[in-house]
């Protein structure tokens, strides 16, 4: 069976409302450092044997980036049929994403039905776009940790509460929020990328994002 190779994406969907266009430490800059910290060894007790149905590998192989090993790795980690939040904790911190309000708005999402466990299927799709995903799949993934009330569409006053949330700075820092400059700076990018009728939905978003990487990236 012919593997997939990675496909490193370059987007960093928080830039836009970073107060330093030079700062990487926001929300979607850890995506990089996580795909390049991905120890798949290191995921699973030993002396697990995964059981991977053979059309979801087919499936998975298909519709996202890692390769039938990683996959197989990602079947192992769970004491059951499904991974509970503890579980999907240990393996984000494992792997490099440290940010425990990240990791809270990541097992939303996953979690979309609100079981409490997520299957590994659920789990392979997740993650491809933060660790195998393309530009536009990245940015895709960053919409829907933003979107908070489900009605499809962001909100500077939802990206502020995300970003605040997940952006790595100081306690003291943390406790106090956002500076003025950098809601200011969301709320103009939500301003100038937003539908006429004011809506700021997926595909607008995302087409936003990569236009934006693409123009840092001519030098624009």
């Amino acid at each position: 069976m012919t593997e997939h190779h990675s496909n490193e994406s370059n987007a960093e969907p928080s830039a836009a409302f970073s107060g330093d266009e030079e700062n990487e430490n926001g929300a979607g800059a850890g995506a990089r450092a996580q795909r390049k910290k991905l120890r798949f060894s290191s995921l699973l007790p030993a002396n697990r044997e995964p059981v991977v149905p053979p059309d979801e590998l087919a499936q998975l192989l298909h519709e996202t980036n890692f390769t039938e090993r990683e996959i197989i790795s990602f079947y192992k980690y769970a004491t059951g049929d499904t991974i509970t939040r503890a579980e999907f904790g240990r393996l984000c911190i494992e792997n490099g994403v440290t940010n425990v309000n990240l990791i809270e708005r990541m097992w939303t999402v996953f979690d979309a039905d609100s079981s409490g466990g997520i299957t590994h299927f659920e789990l392979v799709k997740g993650l491809n776009p933060l660790l195998r995903g393309t530009r536009e799949e990245v940015a895709g993934m960053f919409f829907h940790l933003y979107e908070l009330d489900g009605d499809g569409e962001i909100s500077e006053e939802e990206i502020i509460s995300v970003y605040s949330d997940m952006v790595f700075i100081s306690e003291e820092e943390r406790k106090e929020g956002l500076t003025s400059h950098q809601k200011k700076r969301i709320a103009d990018w939500v301003q100038r990328h937003r539908l006429r009728d004011g809506r700021l939905d997926k595909e607008t978003f995302v087409n936003a994002i990569v236009k934006m990487e693409g123009d840092q990236e001519s030098g624009k």
